[in-house]
């Protein structure tokens, strides 16, 4: 295929996504604006608290967010409004089955990493790997990840006066880097790799017994709250 055929191609897909878009944007409108769909005001909260479990939900504003959602789309999709979903026909109510699906069962199935109290967290875990435990200490704050093989994932926050016992006879390599603007310390032993960063209030400290897991990646993916 030459360059003109697939500029010729890549306008003609343009055109049709932009009628399916303006298309669906009328639908739409228009059948927001039919009494028969329209919702009263701080409806969908009250069905959601009337409905919800108390205590089931540490966060019941993302409930409710999420049911007025539903409700939402419940009430434009009963028009059965067509859409163009990955380049097939469909409806509304495919999307529904999906929202409700991915999002409206998910919402108890919370991040473990909540419950982690440091000022920085993890934003990445690696694959196969999940939290163990998590601690909460004033001077340690620390999450244990693992995996089915039995390999061991620390990251701890420390405070700048807690002692790191580092055992020179068994380091092989030891280097100074940089992560995310702070000075860090890379360890390599003969069972751990460690990785060790100074941040302005505290010391961040991990470790791993995994050689498959990329430490510095790990590290680079830890944020300020």
């Amino acid at each position: 295929m030459n360059e003109y055929n697939e500029r010729t191609l890549k306008n003609v897909l343009q055109d049709i996504r932009e009628e399916n878009d303006i298309e669906l944007q009328k639908e739409i409108e228009a059948a927001a604006n039919d009494p028969l769909y329209m919702n009263k005001d701080g409806e969908a909260e009250q069905f959601a608290k009337k409905y919800s479990k108390e205590g089931t939900n540490k966060k019941p504003f993302r409930l409710f967010s999420k049911v007025a959602a539903v409700l939402l789309i419940l009430a434009i999709g009963s028009a059965v409004i067509p859409v163009n979903v990955e380049g097939r026909r469909g409806t509304i109510a495919e999307l529904i089955i999906n929202f409700v699906n991915d999002e409206f069962f998910a919402v108890d199935n919370e991040d473990p990493l909540l419950a982690f109290e440091g000022e920085y967290v993890p934003t990445w875990i690696p694959d196969g790997y999940e939290v163990e435990s998590i601690t909460n200490e004033e001077d340690r704050k620390e999450v244990v990840f693992h995996n089915s093989n039995g390999n061991i994932l620390s990251y701890m926050e420390l405070s700048p006066d807690y002692k790191i016992n580092i055992d020179s006879t068994n380091t092989k390599n030891m280097e100074n880097i940089e992560i995310n603007g702070f000075n860090a310390v890379c360890i390599e032993e003969d069972v751990l790799r460690k990785i060790m960063i100074s941040t302005d209030n505290s010391v961040l400290y991990i470790a791993s017994d995994d050689t498959e897991i990329n430490l510095i990646y790990f590290a680079k993916k830890i944020e300020n709250r």
